[in-house]
């Protein structure tokens, strides 16, 4: 993923997230990904505080927290992996931690309205990193995907809104905002919280422009390495919907 008025990734690319846990486990993970498929960006989140991954194993959900490297020292590593493949390294909300471990950029995640400053955010982080990548999630309103877009993020993520119930309906609503948004706007989409090979193709289908899977803790690295290629190769297989050029500011 770049920054780059030109981006226009046809087709659909794939946008891994990835907990940023210690140990070996993590990095052999990511590393058997990213030669699995071609990876558009890699996004680091922090982890949860009921998982923690033991350094040759998956995570233990419940076990204690880990206590010794600080979150800047378990990220430096994964950043370098995934910036040697000249794949964009972004980090979940932190404006100051991208600019010290120079990180590519910085995904802003204020869920469906948790933050009504979530808009301004957009904002703040292009003044202070106007050379990185932008990015953030939309509200359950298009006001709020058309705002982040007006703000200067680079790209618009819809993901599952959490307060509707019904799953089916809840993944009908992302497939019809990323349809809508891929219509009407240049700036790029990426559609989160996709769950299986089938939902990226539709998606894909619909016009995102990047498919977000979670690389989850439990998966060894030769089943990474299997997932990721699977989903490109749905993706592949799902015909170009538009073509253009714009990928923000």
């Amino acid at each position: 993923m770049t920054k780059s008025k030109s981006f226009r990734p046809q087709p659909s690319q794939l946008y891994l997230v990835i907990e940023a846990l210690p140990g070996e486990a993590t990095a052999l993970r990511l590393k058997a990904a990213l030669q699995a498929a071609p990876i558009a960006s890699v996004l680091f989140v922090p982890p949860v505080q009921n998982a923690q991954e033991a350094p040759d194993g998956p995570a233990k959900t419940g076990a204690p927290a880990k206590t010794g490297a600080k979150y800047a020292d378990i990220l430096k590593p994964l950043i370098a992996i995934v910036q040697d493949r000249e794949v964009a390294a972004l980090l979940q909300n932190d404006i100051g931690l991208v600019k010290s471990l120079k990180a590519d950029g910085v995904h802003l995640d204020a869920r469906f309205g948790s933050d009504p400053a979530a808009t301004h955010t957009v904002s703040a982080a292009r003044d202070t990193l106007s050379n990185y990548i932008i990015g953030a999630i939309a509200g359950p309103l298009r006001d709020d995907a058309m705002r982040h877009g007006e703000r200067g993020a680079d790209y618009v993520g819809f993901g599952l809104d959490p307060l509707i119930s019904d799953q089916l309906e809840a993944r009908q609503r992302r497939l019809e905002r990323i349809s809508w948004w891929a219509e009407i706007f240049e700036i790029p989409s990426v559609a989160f919280d996709v769950a299986d090979p089938k939902q990226a193709r539709e998606l894909a289908e619909a016009g995102a422009d990047f498919i977000a899977f979670n690389l989850t803790s439990n998966l060894s690295a030769a089943n990474a390495a299997e997932l990721v290629t699977t989903l490109a190769q749905n993706i592949a297989a799902a015909p170009a919907q538009r073509n253009g050029t714009g990928a923000g500011s």
